[in-house]
């Protein structure tokens, strides 16, 4: 497409910049086209959404810390039984029943350490000693005996 002479030559590389600068703009415009239809679909489902055709009134703040106050006062119904049976707590040392609790409660030994304040080796030699208590070899098992008697 390039000619020998440079006249020539010059026309044909400024004629592709420009054929590349149009369909660059189409492009563009296609895609702006495409953004602005999204952001109308976008504006339409929130005005459903939020009641503005007919629907009900978006709520107002007091009514969203209600529903906040609502929502955290029934999170217990969410949460996975956490209690430990106190007749199996009876005859552990007090570390021993903070470090089960905090395994019933889904708590790692790292979390444990760091909420008793102690090494994560202590926790980790009190979770030994209750898989000996309770003749158990794994964690889940420990736990599945404590949770099932809870």
């Amino acid at each position: 497409m390039r000619r020998v002479d440079r006249g020539q030559e010059h026309v044909d590389e400024r004629a592709l910049r420009a054929a590349d600068a149009v369909r660059a703009e189409r492009q563009r415009d296609a895609l702006l086209e495409q953004r602005a239809q999204r952001l109308e679909l976008r504006e339409h489902l929130r005005l459903e959404a939020f009641g503005e055709h007919g629907g009900e009134r978006p709520f107002c703040e007091r009514e969203r810390r209600i529903v906040d106050i609502f929502h955290h006062e029934c999170a217990f119904l969410h949460q996975p039984r956490s209690t430990v049976d106190p007749a199996l707590l009876r005859g552990l040392p007090p570390r021993l029943c903070e470090t089960l609790r905090g395994l019933a409660r889904g708590r790692s030994e790292k979390q444990l350490a760091a909420d008793l304040g102690l090494s994560q080796h202590t926790v980790h030699e009190y979770v030994k000693a209750l898989h000996r208590h309770f003749g158990v070899q794994s964690r889940s098992e420990l736990l599945a005996l404590c949770l099932a008697n809870g």
